[in-house]
């Protein structure tokens, strides 16, 4: 049986459909979680409150890593290395294990952007293969364009069409504004919904409006508006993974914002595309994809300047997806994404 390494991170349990896919594929997989770190020098999104030097931080995650792969279940015989972005990987990583298994292929894949949260492209030469959910950047770097997978779960061959809209999604102000805008219109169908914004619970409201206030003289963006915190839609611990993708299943209308950094489309997109469901979004890009159906996918750039009768009819609508777009989404669906990345 060949044997993979899989790096990468546990959000949103992402990683399990990946060791299941390499799995299936025949691979018994290794897998070691990492996250991004706020004391990382290269986090772009860390404020700039770097607990550790570029040189000490290096230092200790060649450390972390050495350690890491010098214990009895990581020091064996390794086939593949897939790394799910990569956000603390060292150069050692790649000189240990490939002086142990000079066959090894190394494939990176990116969910996340160098312009945006972190400077991948510093392990480039590292990969035999590498892709990224992003266009702008699949052709900045020379590395190959592939958004992200969706998973079969039975779906979309097991709907219920009666209307319901979800989603959840850390504070953007974007995100909020649309959030806002889709409840106010479904209450007004009468169509059922659940729209979560999640931010951390503030231990002290005081200290924190405080702090806003000097951010706002200051002209520094704000971490979330205390209007935005204290509304009835925003919740203080994440959805659990798993209840996460059962609203998604549940749901015949996701909402999706993008990232400012970025104009990949994210996993809920994704997911919510592969399961026929109606999609929401404020990512304009999506009309350059080959599977953009004006029927199923309905782009509102600026809450403030919608259609809201628009919105409201396509909220109640019924969606069947074509054939012919069905074709193009299974090109990602997990085993044939997977095929791609590993080909």
């Amino acid at each position: 049986m060949m044997k993979a390494l899989f790096i990468g991170t546990d959000y949103m349990g992402l990683y399990k459909d990946i060791v299941a896919g390499l799995e299936q594929k025949g691979y018994e997989v290794d897998f070691i979680p990492e996250d991004l770190r706020e004391e990382d020098p290269d986090y772009r999104a860390s404020g700039g409150m770097y607990r550790q030097t570029p040189s000490a931080y290096a230092r200790r995650i060649e450390h972390e890593w050495k350690d890491r792969l010098s214990q009895p279940e990581h020091s064996g015989r390794y086939d593949l290395l897939f790394v799910l972005d990569g956000v603390s990987i060292h150069p050692c990583v790649f000189e240990i294990l490939k002086g142990r298994n000079p066959g090894m292929k190394a494939v990176n894949y990116l969910f996340d952007t160098v312009r945006g949260i972190y400077p991948f492209d510093k392990n480039f030469r590292y990969f035999e293969r590498i892709a990224t959910f992003d266009r702008e950047e699949a052709v900045k770097f020379n590395i190959a364009f592939l958004p992200i997978y969706w998973v079969d779960g039975g779906t979309d061959n097991k709907r219920d069409d009666t209307p319901y809209i979800f989603s959840c999604g850390a504070y953007q102000k974007p995100r909020f504004e649309l959030f806002k805008l889709v409840r106010e219109e479904a209450d007004k169908a009468g169509v059922p919904h659940r729209l979560n914004i999640y931010a951390k619970l503030i231990p002290n409201e005081t200290m924190f409006l405080v702090r806003d206030l000097i951010r706002r003289i200051l002209h520094k963006p704000r971490r979330i508006p205390i209007e935005a915190y204290r509304s009835d839609m925003t919740i203080h611990a994440p959805i659990p993974p798993e209840e996460y993708r059962a609203l998604m299943a549940k749901a015949s209308l996701v909402v999706d914002t993008n990232a400012p950094h970025q104009d990949g489309l994210t996993a809920r997109f994704m997911w919510a595309l592969g399961a026929g469901k109606k999609i929401v979004t404020n990512n304009k890009s999506v009309k350059e994809y080959d599977f953009y159906d004006p029927a199923q996918i309905l782009i509102v750039e600026d809450a403030s300047s919608c259609d809201r009768e628009a919105l409201r009819n396509f909220m109640l609508s019924a969606y069947q997806m074509p054939a012919d777009i069905r074709r193009i989404v299974d090109k990602y669906r997990l085993d044939n994404w997977l095929d791609f990345l590993l080909q």
